[in-house]
């Protein structure tokens, strides 16, 4: 290896590619595995990469191509070495971005392939299809190399594959999560009884939303000025748009004075922005649909109903307890808004 490298090194001066697709297969479950059989699986793909990466020491290299394996990102019964073995050859092509920053490494999850390599041996097509994972047809292997190479700028890991049946199947339907024990340690209101982990679900939890017992739950005031670019957009000096888009985003209260139809006429207090902070400001009037085409979300209003507007909608009724924390949970965002120099949003923007 060291003279093969030397001779490019003298030559050449660099590797333009680097491509790397050892591999060997001996499948048996771990308790019925010498670690003989182990060693010589994971070392063939292991041992190759870092003799490689040692034979080049400090010559440029322009890209890497590990061939790595779905078994490494998913796993695979009788596989523990040859999942292991392709699982590190990805972690180790990530770490080259801090290395190796002007080297593009890349780690192909490549399925198995129709034809050629060892799964094509004996049965393996069969079970395969009984799994349900489709396998790869060869002639598609030099065009994604070439593609990643040239048309993207990614680095790290990538799956190329078609449907991989079992492979996605949770082990256990909780993910091996004591569920008990993650329920003791769970707070905040979103978060119920926790009933599983998946390695592509996330934490899965199960909580029952009560406006009456949830007081924050009838307005989404954090999204409206904390998430959305809005605020940002004011602090930018544009104010006509973002404040009109905060005013009626925002689930906002009001006060039914007449009933004409289906439009509802609401006293409110609008937004004002005085070019540091945002508040309520003065009584106004204005018009809202309360009723279209037969839909009415707050059903017959009467003047002096306490309402809930969002964009030009009335859309609930408020009891006088919701009405109080609607009140609160806004002036409480609002605070939280003006007390920050640099709201998230602004520094995204700028």
């Amino acid at each position: 290896m060291a003279a093969a490298v030397g001779e490019v090194r003298e030559r050449h001066g660099r590797v333009d590619a680097l491509v790397h697709a050892a591999g060997l297969e001996i499948s048996r479950l771990l308790p019925d595995k010498e670690p003989r059989e182990f060693d010589l699986v994971f070392d063939v793909k292991s041992d190759g990469w870092f003799n490689l990466l040692h034979a080049l020491g400090d010559l440029p290299v322009g890209a890497t191509v590990a061939f790595s394996s779905i078994a490494g990102r998913f796993g695979n019964a009788g596989q523990t070495d040859y999942s292991a073995a392709n699982d590190l050859l990805c972690k180790s092509a990530s770490a080259l971005r801090r290395t190796r920053p002007q080297t593009r490494a890349i780690a192909i999850d490549w399925t198995a392939w129709a034809g050629i390599g060892m799964a094509s041996r004996g049965s393996i097509p069969k079970m395969m299809e009984l799994a349900g994972i489709d396998m790869l047809p060869p002639e598609s292997g030099v065009p994604t190399v070439r593609r990643e190479l040239v048309a993207g700028g990614f680095r790290g890991e990538v799956l190329v594959g078609d449907r991989l049946g079992v492979l996605t199947d949770e082990w256990d339907p909780t993910g091996g999560l004591d569920t008990d024990a993650a329920d003791a340690l769970a707070t905040g209101p979103m978060i119920g009884h926790v009933t599983a982990m998946g390695v592509h679900r996330g934490i899965v939890a199960e909580t029952t939303l009560d406006p009456t017992a949830q007081p924050f739950l009838p307005h989404h005031s954090f999204h409206v000025f904390g998430v959305y670019p809005w605020v940002g957009l004011l602090r930018a000096g544009a104010v006509e748009h973002p404040l009109r888009v905060l005013d009626r985003c925002r689930v906002r209260w009001g006060e039914v004075v007449a009933v004409a139809g289906g439009m509802v006429t609401v006293r409110f207090r609008p937004l004002t922005w005085d070019g540091r902070s945002l508040r309520l400001g003065a009584p106004t009037l204005e018009q809202a649909v309360g009723a279209r085409d037969g839909l009415a979300l707050a059903g017959e209003l009467h003047p002096g109903d306490r309402v809930a507007l969002h964009w030009d909608w009335v859309c609930d009724r408020l009891t006088p307890r919701q009405l109080g924390a609607l009140r609160h949970y806004t002036a409480r965002q609002l605070a939280i808004v003006n007390g920050l120099a640099h709201p998230a949003p602004a520094a995204v923007l700028g």
